[in-house]
């Protein structure tokens, strides 16, 4: 009987495309495509088989380990088993993810199997590389007398590949970038630097921004009041505007 000649050919669906070709006995070409959490990603299968081959393939797809490979979903015929409700093997052996998640990044193999041809099996494995992109957070404190030092801190929790990132004031002028998952922006405070901030996080595919926060500069502090009158009023003058506060002062004992 004429031997299973085996080629499987994986498609990664997201814009771009990564076509492998196997041939049972060595030949394994491998190549990676970053497809972006969230989407949609397909690996499909194509093989050839022995005209005069009278079964069905079955088809099992694993994530490979280090030590142990992981089977995730298999086909035989009409019959679809797999571990999760976001995976799935069509009928002609593609194994389908909606949508991809960051955990999903790895190397997956498939396996043919046709019991009467010879030889039964052939395989073959991909790399797949996931990017992702979480949302930044920036801390800045609400008020800051003029003349302080101010403390701006943008960062990220994860991201893949390695973020760039971003301090915007205004919405539109850039004070300070770097790659990373932490930005840190020091001055000593002027009038100039009250207004609106946020952080934003890049990569290729994709970019994220941080909530909006509002950074108030005071000038200077005019207290009146005395212990004989509990209701005293301290008022903050912050360029043009004026803020007064009311607080409670106690007598000695």
């Amino acid at each position: 009987m004429a031997g299973v000649s085996i080629y499987l050919r994986i498609n990664i669906l997201f814009c771009l495309t990564c076509i492998i070709f196997c041939v049972h006995n060595v030949r394994i070409y491998q190549h990676s495509v970053p497809v972006q959490e969230g989407a949609k990603m397909i690996l499909s299968l194509s093989f050839e088989k022995s005209a005069d081959t009278r079964e069905n393939p079955s088809i099992v797809w694993y994530k490979t380990g280090v030590d142990v490979d992981t089977e995730i979903a298999k086909r035989k015929d009409t019959k679809l088993f797999t571990y999760a409700s976001r995976i799935n093997v069509s009928e002609d052996g593609n194994l389908m993810m909606d949508p991809v998640s960051r955990s999903d990044a790895g190397t997956y193999k498939c396996v043919v199997y046709i019991f009467d041809d010879s030889p039964t099996q052939g395989s073959n494995t991909t790399d797949v590389s996931v990017t992702y992109l979480d949302i930044p957070t920036i801390s800045i404190p609400e008020e800051i007398m003029y003349g302080e030092e101010l403390n701006i801190v943008c960062t990220i929790q994860d991201a893949h590949p390695q973020p760039l990132l971003e301090i915007y004031k205004s919405s539109k002028e850039v004070i300070a970038n770097g790659t990373g998952t932490k930005l840190k922006y020091t001055t000593n405070v002027t009038q100039n630097d009250a207004g609106s901030y946020f952080c934003r996080a890049s990569i290729k595919a994709e970019m994220k921004n941080s909530s909006i926060r509002y950074l108030y500069v005071t000038d200077s502090i005019l207290w009146s009041g005395s212990v004989d009158n509990p209701t005293s009023f301290i008022t903050a003058l912050n360029g043009t505007s004026m803020y007064t506060y009311i607080f409670t002062m106690k007598k000695p004992m």
